[in-house]
């Protein structure tokens, strides 16, 4: 076998070239079953002040405010360009870590207000758990993606579900405090904090087996924001076409080419791109894109179906 750069492949280089897909799965899997960890739990949290019969109630609270969270983390993360001013897999581990300590954290305390904050920073760093999992595994195999994907996607499915699977594992009563073998039910506090042990485990085991190199678009830096200009032969051979620009935003053809090729390679830096300027025009030319709207509006749904019915 020949790395990269020519020359024999190590041992080490193998087995990690092996682990990569396996990890991204792995990781995927434990940073996302964190996301719903309480709503597992929260029959059997006897929260300060709490009403009898008011666990929908909290379920709903605690299930919204992860989703405003998430929400509010993928607009920054996305308005920051975080994925390519840092390496995708050392965001990953910072936000699983993150994640993870806030998801412990709900175990230390009986107050829903403290929980329902709690899960707020625990959906923000959910936004760079899944998407930045989507982001290594798109740069890593930008051919034959697509049943790569499904397997994160499944990850994701058994990840968010892996909490109510722990509870029944160690708890086969459901909580009555009697179970199978007629011992004591098992505290909430231990799911919450395995399934924080696993995430953080997860948002390790990335950058260590991957590195913080393999997953990169480019050496490139980006620049700051430059206005788009329209109308003008130099600015329609800069420009991207209407449908490029819809879908991926101030990179050209070429640049892709050049970024794939620097990520084979492992070429030093290059120059820095030109960024693109997101005002109300470009927004409005953007969503104009019907192939976006469908794709945007899907999601939209999809999400709605998985964390609402």
């Amino acid at each position: 076998m020949q790395s990269a750069a020519g020359g024999a492949e190590s041992p080490l280089e193998l087995i990690r070239r092996v682990l990569v897909l396996p990890t991204i799965v792995f990781s995927s899997f434990a940073g996302t079953s964190i996301w719903f960890a309480p709503n597992a739990v929260v029959s059997s949290v006897p929260f300060r002040g709490g009403n009898p019969g008011s666990e929908d109630a909290d379920v709903a609270l605690l299930t919204s405010m992860v989703q405003v969270g998430f929400v509010v983390g993928t607009i920054a993360i996305a308005f920051f360009a975080v994925a390519d001013r840092f390496p995708a897999t050392l965001v990953f581990a910072a936000a699983s870590v993150l994640g993870a300590i806030c998801n412990g954290a709900c175990a230390a305390t009986s107050s829903l207000e403290a929980w329902a904050a709690l899960r707020f920073l625990v959906g923000c760093c959910e936004a760079g758990i899944y998407p930045l999992a989507m982001t290594v595994a798109h740069r890593i195999y930008p051919q034959g993606l697509g049943a790569r994907l499904g397997l994160l996607v499944g990850a994701l499915t058994l990840g968010t579900a892996f909490p109510w699977l722990l509870k029944a594992a160690l708890d086969p009563g459901g909580g009555t405090g009697t179970g199978e073998a007629g011992g004591p039910a098992v505290s909430y506090v231990l799911v919450l904090l395995l399934v924080s042990a696993l995430a953080a485990l997860g948002g390790l085991a990335m950058p260590l087996v991957i590195g913080s190199g393999r997953a990169q678009p480019s050496g490139d830096k980006v620049a700051p924001a430059a206005p788009l200009k329209r109308g003008g032969a130099a600015d329609a051979d800069r420009e991207p076409s209407h449908k490029q620009a819809s879908l991926t935003p101030g990179l050209t053809q070429a640049g892709a080419a050049s970024e794939a090729a620097a990520d084979r390679s492992g070429a030093p830096a290059g120059p820095a791109r030109p960024g693109l300027q997101l005002g109300r025009a470009e927004v409005g030319e953007i969503w104009a894109s019907r192939p976006f709207r469908a794709a945007a509006l899907g999601y939209i749904g999809h999400c709605w179906e998985v964390c609402y019915s």
